[in-house]
């Protein structure tokens, strides 16, 4: 269309806001026109009226290709003869789109053929292979170095026995390899039809158009006759603020991983909890929580997953925290391929494989820079967990307590872990170690999904000695049990939250801060205005739940154990990417951060690097 739109419903003034881009040829109303005129030629079709799905006729070619069914082989497969009418006339009409019913028999038919390729994969005759998968002897001949005359021969039985052997081998090895493919393929696009087939989405075309007047330069308000005109798909970067989506009118589907899913409802619901106790008002209600989780289609890492008629997902494994995502984002049937990492760890940890960086096609991926700079050289896990086990020692032997306040989710179960294997090595004494906040919860998901684990962990859950479940640890519930902490003797203390703003932790602060005998130590990124920043800054006294507090006991910051990357494991993150991308976007961090590791990234890479500005719009090729 010459210019890009980004297009964001707003449910309370019940119409849609584009942002038009025009290039410097095209102004603001030849860009609106050219909208409107676009918007028409789509209203010959309505969804509601025909109970229409998003799959037309080219999709329906690319699946026929993909099943190995077009193809212009003498005694293939002839679609008339095989093909149910409705999917026939669909394939033979150039414009239109598929009913769900139509769906239905596709899904069905499919499935036929896959069931029949696997039957055929059992005895492979070269020349019947060659016709079931609709091959000519020139793509053959392309793949596998042979000539067409060979080929030929080795059907018609013509070569002699050492030739014969020798080139069936080749020919019979391609085919296996072929067949193999072509069924994976369809399994794959199976799945994306039966997830389309499951979705509870109404689907419309914009039939009419609107303009609604508004004082801003480049945004056009458009309203539209069609209720669900837009199938929105969003990439999250965190799960706290999905239900809010719901609350404010969203209704299409949410897309994530099995423990992300049970993880972000246990952590809405706490975070409602919290504001109830501190009497302010919560985003969103419990209704809405439920309405994510009915919306929810989880996927696992390396399943593909279509979400429009032209965009696909793949999750792989971030390294981050348990279900993380990096979301590998193929437009336009690879038209673009665009990977966002999110939050990354592209080191091994005790918790978590290292974030994947391997992917079939990569024309642009988008970057954390939380620890970009040049100074975010993060130490190794074995000097920083050395010094972690000498603190804890020190503290116990003089009688204090130790505190660790943790984030709840990922850097608490690290946590955890480390202090199992300590202690069940001899490396820390047997002391008390009490698990405070939501972390009991938390660590029951992970049990559930192994397999979403390091090796070294699940292998442990397997054989019936899950960490997590260890004797050294007990679970503080209620006041009562936390006075019993204080009042009780040397002890390692893990509570959320990490920066000091809320939970049990500020409660455990405000008790042993005014003791030289006590540690604190802080492993995750403190925010500048948390009172975790000011603890670690050497400010006393400060405030903590309106009361000021004296600070004296021992602060130590452990660099090193943060669940995202530093500069290095970044760097090595773009420069070990396979493929390598075009365009690198760095976001999620300070300015000077975005800046600095953009500039090391193109130095290093010789790619394009960016660092938007909030609210800026990329174009993405």
């Amino acid at each position: 269309m010459g210019y890009t739109v980004a297009v964001r419903k707003d449910p309370a003034k019940g119409y849609i806001r584009i942002k038009v881009l025009p290039k410097s040829e095209i102004d603001l109303t030849e860009a609106y026109n050219r909208l409107k005129d676009k918007v028409k030629s789509f209203s010959s079709n309505n969804f509601v009226k025909q109970n229409l799905v998003p799959l037309d006729s080219k999709d329906l070619r690319r699946l026929f290709k993909e099943a190995g069914l077009l193809g212009r082989i003498h005694n293939s497969p002839k679609l008339s003869d095989i093909l149910p009418m409705c999917l026939l006339d669909l394939f033979r009409r150039k414009e239109g789109y598929a009913t769900r019913s139509t769906l239905i028999r596709l899904i069905a038919f499919l499935k036929e053929r896959v069931s029949s390729l696997e039957n055929s994969a059992a005895n492979v005759n070269i020349l019947a292979s060659r016709q079931l998968l609709s091959i000519t002897r020139q793509e053959v001949s392309i793949s596998t170095g042979l000539k067409v005359s060979q080929i030929q021969q080795i059907e018609e039985n013509k070569l002699s026995s050492i030739a014969f052997v020798k080139f069936s081998n080749i020919l019979a090895s391609f085919m296996i390899e072929k067949l193999s493919a072509i069924i994976s393929q369809t399994q794959n696009n199976l799945t994306a039809l039966e997830n389309l087939l499951s979705l509870n989405v109404i689907w419309e075309k914009i039939v009419t158009l609107e303009e609604k007047q508004n004082p801003y330069e480049y945004l056009v308000d458009i309203e539209t006759g069609a209720k669900n005109f837009v199938t929105g798909n969003i990439i999250v970067h965190n799960c706290a603020l999905i239900p809010y989506l719901y609350k404010m009118g969203y209704k299409g589907p949410v897309y994530l991983t099995a423990p992300t899913r049970d993880i972000s409802a246990l952590l809405a619901l706490d975070y409602i909890g919290v504001a109830y106790k501190q009497a302010t008002t919560p985003l969103y209600k419990p209704e809405d929580i439920k309405e994510m989780v009915r919306h929810s289609i989880c996927l696992n890492y390396g399943e593909v997953s279509d979400i429009a008629p032209d965009i696909r997902i793949t999750f792989y494994n971030a390294g981050h925290v348990l279900g993380s995502c990096v979301v590998h984002v193929n437009i336009g049937n690879g038209l673009h391929n665009f990977v966002y990492t999110a939050d990354t760890n592209y080191r091994k940890t005790r918790l978590l494989d290292p974030a994947v960086n391997f992917f079939p096609r990569v024309e642009t991926v988008t970057i954390e820079s939380t620890y970009g700079a040049k100074d975010d050289i993060l130490p190794t896990r074995q000097e920083v967990e050395s010094r972690f086990l000498e603190l804890v020692k020190e503290t116990i032997t003089r009688g204090g307590k130790v505190l660790l306040p943790e984030l709840g989710l990922g850097h608490a179960q690290e946590t955890v872990l480390r202090v199992e294997e300590a202690v069940r090595l001899g490396q820390l004494p047997e002391i008390p170690v009490y698990l405070d906040g939501m972390l009991r919860d938390i660590n029951a998901i992970h049990t559930a999904y192994p397999d979403f684990l390091s090796a070294s962990v699940r292998n442990q859950i397997f054989q019936d000695n899950n960490p997590f479940l260890s004797p050294i640890f007990k679970h503080v519930g209620s006041p009562a049990e936390r006075k019993q902490v204080l009042e009780g003797g040397p002890c390692i203390i893990i509570a959320t939250s990490g920066m000091l703003v809320g939970g049990a932790s500020v409660e455990y602060f405000k008790n042993l801060a005014d003791n030289p005998k006590n540690l604190i130590i802080f492993g995750s990124y403190q925010a500048p205005t948390s009172l975790g920043r000011q603890v670690q800054e050497g400010i006393s006294p400060v405030r903590a739940n309106d009361e000021t507090v004296q600070v004296k006991l021992q602060v130590e910051t452990m660099y090193g154990l943060s669940s995202h990357s530093g500069r290095n494991e970044l760097l090595q993150y773009i420069s070990r990417m396979n493929p390598r991308p075009k365009k690198v976007i760095i976001n999620h961090g300070e300015q000077s951060k975005c800046l600095d590791l953009a500039s090391a990234i193109y130095k290093l890479n010789h790619v394009e690097t960016i660092a938007p500005r909030n609210l800026e719009t990329i174009r993405l090729k």
